[in-house]
């Protein structure tokens, strides 16, 4: 159905999670395509079923990624009902599917901290604001920022303020447009 929700926890200054932030969490609606394209990538992922990892060409510990896959009834209260449960556990992989994956899983994100920016300089600093568009107007016609439609309202609510500067307000909704478009 491309329900879809996105959780970033804030970590501190030396990596550790900040116990007083609350993480960032919002739940959206993915499109149609995007959502075929990640079943199609797990499908030729085998739903993760296997070892991803390539111990032997890792080039140092970088970023522990996790994709899971679950149909079917899960465990529930101790019961265990059938259904399939995958996990692929990987920090380096060769596996061009896989790496695909989280390329787009990767490149949503970054939509998701877009409106997250956006809403943030609209209140805090607008004059960041048009230098954010500009690189976000890039990403997008570079294809780098799927399901722009995700972050529309962050986007109408820049093109829509009177209080921002009149490039900023015609560059969010130029990229409304485009997510529409979409």
């Amino acid at each position: 159905m491309g329900r879809a929700a996105y959780r970033a926890d804030e970590m501190g200054r030396n990596g550790m999670e900040q116990a007083e932030a609350l993480p960032y969490q919002l739940e959206f609606t993915l499109s149609a395509s995007t959502t075929g394209r990640i079943f199609a990538l797990t499908q030729q992922a085998n739903y993760f079923s296997g070892n991803f990892e390539d111990a032997a060409h890792r080039p140092g510990r970088r970023a522990i990624k996790t994709l899971s896959y679950g149909e079917g009834p899960a465990k529930r209260f101790g019961h265990v009902n059938s259904g399939v449960r995958n996990v692929a556990v990987y920090d380096y992989t060769h596996n061009m599917v896989i790496l695909q994956l989280t390329s787009l899983f990767e490149e949503l994100a970054q939509t998701v901290e877009l409106g997250r920016r956006l809403d943030h300089l609209r209140r805090a600093n607008s004059l960041q604001l048009a230098g954010e568009l500009h690189k976000a107007d890039v990403l997008a016609h570079q294809e780098r920022l799927p399901d722009l439609e995700i972050i529309a309202e962050s986007l109408r609510g820049v093109a829509e303020d009177p209080g921002l500067a009149p490039a900023a307000r015609r560059q969010a909704q130029d990229l409304l447009t485009l997510a529409r478009a979409s």
